[in-house]
């Protein structure tokens, strides 16, 4: 079972090979108690039977509906891309360069957003800081906060800002969507 450590086996993907999940059980495993799912909720006071077994049927739950391991999993990911390190030392594009490469896995199936980056690429913080050093003329990238109301829209090619689009970095990336470009 790959716990914090990190323990696990890899695949060929580079991606680790999960614990099993309550998701992975027989709906009558899950139904009878069967399967160890989980510990007992352990505390330094007692802690009465019934608090125990709605504590269980939580866990088995929230098991059948996701990962009983979700947390682990992102800090043994997290681990391994070299995060807490860089947020250690304050390295803002390995941060930004991982955190938007999960954004761009979010409302798609994961194979259907490896693809994508597998095909058009993804961009990276010195992408962005290259566009920005062009000086666009859209009042709204010169700072974070002017940035707020931008609504770019990839499929109509349309922003707040109509009469700088042209000149606007923001629709150079090839990313899947006008939300990650604006994420970006």
């Amino acid at each position: 079972m790959c716990q914090i450590t990190g323990e696990g086996t890899l695949r060929g993907d580079n991606h680790v090979q999960r614990p099993r999940t309550t998701g992975d059980l027989r709906k009558s495993e899950v139904r009878r108690g069967d399967a160890d799912t989980s510990t007992r909720h352990q505390s330094r006071h007692p802690v009465p039977e019934h608090y125990n077994r709605a504590i269980d049927l939580i866990r088995r739950i929230c098991g059948v509906a996701g990962s009983l391991t979700f947390l682990d999993d992102i800090l043994i990911d997290v681990q391994k891309a070299g995060i807490l390190e860089a947020v250690a030392k304050r390295n803002t594009p390995k941060i930004f360069d991982w955190l938007l490469n999960a954004f761009s896995y979010q409302g798609i199936s994961d194979q259907v957003a490896r693809s994508y980056i597998r095909k058009h690429g993804n961009v990276t913080f010195s992408d962005i800081e290259a566009g920005l050093d062009e000086r666009p003329p859209c009042p709204l990238l010169h700072t974070y906060w002017h940035f707020d109301g931008c609504r770019y829209d990839k499929g109509s090619f349309s922003c707040s800002e109509p009469d700088h689009l042209d000149a606007c970095p923001l629709p150079r990336h090839t990313l899947r969507n006008g939300r990650l470009n604006q994420t970006a």
